[in-house]
């Protein structure tokens, strides 16, 4: 069990806890192993701990839970409501913070707590602050934490990735993502040369230039360099298949299959898959915190779509550039050259701000300019 939990790369544990009366706080959490598989029908020891001042301050309540998951991997238990290890939930002067909540768990239900974070409750326990955090437990893992204006409170569980730093031809380094087993970067493609250091072709203003070229040209969105590190390079189909290699050594575009298996190994109904890849900066974005913002890069506003981010892939709206040169849609889709051509095109995916879904468009124009993400071979 502990195994399964913490080889989990993607989303192990996503929880919503609600604020209830100051008598306990409803918390669920669904277990995941590293195949996305519920653990199902399985023990997990849980410790909580109420600490007040500062993250190292007075421990003033702990408690232990050891809920069971049921058939699709759910556990539910009350903080409030566990057994007592010391102090009084009820006489907890919430209004004498701040307070942090340290939340620790034994994968295998006894009390070998080997997963560990801790953070800030910043309005408890009627309505939690919205924000987002990283935590980093007693062995290195990592989680997110989140809540919303909801108060619904979610964590996703993280490993260290096993993929290696990348760095492209101009010194550039890169985030990056360990998905279904596979090393994928985490930010859009930005090199201005090739593998080999041979600079790629950039026709600037030029729409003609564009249009006509065949061997290999990128753009920054509306000519404007300050889009470099926010968004990276747009990139049409010359420059992915130039034989001196556009991303760094070892390192590939992704096919349209690869593509496929990404979409195919996140959970869920396929029209919910796209905001887990979407990064969660957004206009007005629920999850509030550092995700709720206009400044770029980031999302345009939906009332019902936005990103969570569950896996790291941090998919952001650059845009395109299409074959006469005209820039759209930044802020609104993210658009993907995939290495797999088709009558005489090129496979596409996106995300978009108004869609839960990662879609594909078969048919892109060549000399469309669009993001990369490289693949690790």
């Amino acid at each position: 069990m502990k195994k399964l939990i913490l080889t989990t790369i993607c989303t192990a544990l996503i929880v919503n806890l609600s604020a209830q009366t100051t008598q306990g706080i409803s918390h669920q959490a669904v277990i995941r192993n590293n195949e996305n598989q519920p653990v199902v029908n399985s023990t997990i020891g849980i410790r909580i701990t109420i600490i007040q001042g500062a993250v190292d301050g007075e421990t003033v309540y702990v408690e232990t839970h050891t809920p069971q998951s049921n058939e699709n991997g759910l556990i539910t238990f009350e903080i409030g409501n566990g057994a007592v290890v010391s102090g009084k939930f009820s006489t907890i002067k919430w209004t004498h913070g701040p307070f942090f909540l340290k939340t620790e768990a034994d994968p295998a239900g006894g009390s070998n707590y080997t997963i560990s974070g801790t953070t800030q409750l910043l309005s408890v326990p009627y309505a939690y602050h919205a924000s987002m955090i990283t935590l980093t437990g007693v062995d290195g893992a990592k989680y997110g934490l989140g809540v919303d204006r909801d108060g619904n409170l979610f964590t996703y569980l993280l490993e260290e990735s096993p993929c290696p730093s990348i760095s492209d031809a101009d010194g550039n380094t890169y985030l990056t993502a360990w998905i279904n087993e596979q090393c994928w970067m985490a930010e859009n493609l930005k090199t201005t040369k090739y593998r080999d250091g041979t600079a790629i072709a950039y026709p600037g203003t030029s729409n003609t230039s564009w249009e006509n070229n065949t061997s290999g040209a990128y753009a920054w969105y509306n000519n404007e360099i300050s889009n470099k590190d926010l968004y990276g390079a747009l990139y049409n189909w010359y420059a992915i298949t130039n034989a001196k290699g556009l991303c760094p050594t070892g390192w590939r575009i992704p096919s349209n299959e690869d593509w496929d298996a990404l979409k195919n190994f996140i959970p869920g109904v396929d029209h919910e898959k796209g905001n887990k890849l979407k990064s969660c900066r957004q206009v007005n974005s629920p999850l509030g915190g550092d995700c709720d913002t206009d400044i770029h890069p980031r999302w345009n506003e939906h009332g019902t779509h936005y990103g969570t981010d569950e896996y790291g892939f941090s998919g952001l709206p650059g845009g395109r550039r299409t074959s006469n040169g005209a820039y759209q849609e930044i802020g609104s889709f993210g658009w993907w050259r995939t290495s797999t051509e088709i009558s005489g095109n090129n496979y596409g995916k996106w995300l978009g701000s108004a869609s839960g879904s990662l879609g594909h468009q078969p048919n892109i124009p060549k000399n469309y300019g669009m993001s990369v993400r490289c693949l690790k071979e």
